[in-house]
């Protein structure tokens, strides 16, 4: 049997991801130490690779689309290793190297797992301004959809939201970097779909209160400004959708184990938009997603080798 090309791009998605490489590190606090008149914290570290581009790119990959991921990289051996992670799961990688280029995000839990304290660090955002070249244009030219971390430069944002115009793109905005939400806003603009938490929410309209009873509300604003479909994540209260045609759809989330919540979020994110691509409706497209994020939840990993079982 002769597959179309139009076939096998419904089945098997071009889509870039343009966003960041981080490792994510986890502090359990394992008990105390008394020594030579010091005491202090015994920590277990649990590190693995992170970041919202990478996760939402290996997911999409697993899911069957051809991924491309671009993004500011470090220049060292770490680096270098998860990119090959990431080449290893099917991800072609294109990546601008710069001195401390990696981001590193650090997680504080107590005894009773509770996070006690957060710390990031991405590299200047400026940097990804060196994105902008002819390799990139190409790539974004040829895809059926562009993932975006919104937190990368303002200009490099529109020049993606351009080129994708150019090229018939479904665009999607994952947005990050939320300590400038004025410039972050003006970014965001003429987006297709538009994927977030319901704390980013709120904080992106500027608004003081960002629990679920608020998150539709917010939905809605975000629709009516920013993008065409716009999908809410509340945590145990599950997501909520925003359709292109105003409609409202509210999903609960599955009862179950959570071994870990990492990366629930980003597998939600992947599965919508890959069935999207793929001529989903909206409503079907978040119920997939929903089982993608309970899939992950019952994962120790940001990334679930199952996740192709949606």
């Amino acid at each position: 049997m002769t597959i179309t090309a139009d076939v096998q791009n419904r089945r098997n998605p071009r889509v870039v991801v343009v966003g960041s490489m981080v490792v994510d590190r986890k502090f359990f606090e394992a008990g105390e130490y008394a020594t030579g008149g010091e005491d202090g914290t015994v920590w277990h570290v649990e590190q693995r690779p992170g970041g919202i581009g990478r996760n939402v790119a290996v997911n999409l990959a697993r899911l069957g689309a051809r991924v491309s991921f671009v993004a500011v990289s470090g220049d060292d051996e770490q680096s270098r290793e998860l990119e090959l992670g990431l080449r290893g799961a099917g991800v072609s990688v294109t990546a601008h190297r710069v001195p401390d280029g990696l981001g590193a995000v650090e997680l504080f839990l107590d005894a009773e797992r509770n996070l006690t304290a957060t710390t990031v660090r991405l590299p200047d955002r400026t940097e990804s301004l060196a994105l902008r070249r002819a390799e990139v244009e190409s790539l974004v030219s040829a895809a059926d959809g562009v993932v975006v971390e919104t937190g990368l430069d303002s200009r490099l944002v529109e020049w993606l939201r351009n080129g994708s115009r150019r090229g018939g793109a479904v665009l999607c905005g994952l947005p990050s970097r939320l300590d400038a939400p004025d410039v972050l806003a003006e970014s965001l603009s003429a987006y297709d779909v538009l994927v977030l938490n319901h704390r980013e929410a709120a904080r992106l309209l500027g608004r003081a209160h960002d629990d679920v009873a608020t998150a539709e509300r917010h939905a809605r604003s975000l629709r009516a400004r920013f993008a065409r479909t716009v999908v809410v994540t509340c945590g145990p209260s599950g997501a909520l959708l925003i359709g292109p045609d105003h409609s409202s759809l509210r999903l609960p989330a599955d009862d179950g184990p959570c071994r870990d919540d990492t990366g629930a979020g980003d597998a939600l994110a992947a599965t919508f938009f890959a069935h999207l691509l793929r001529g989903g409706e909206p409503g079907t497209a978040l119920r997939h997603g929903m089982s993608a994020a309970t899939l992950t939840l019952r994962c120790r990993k940001a990334t679930c080798v199952r996740l192709a079982l949606v």
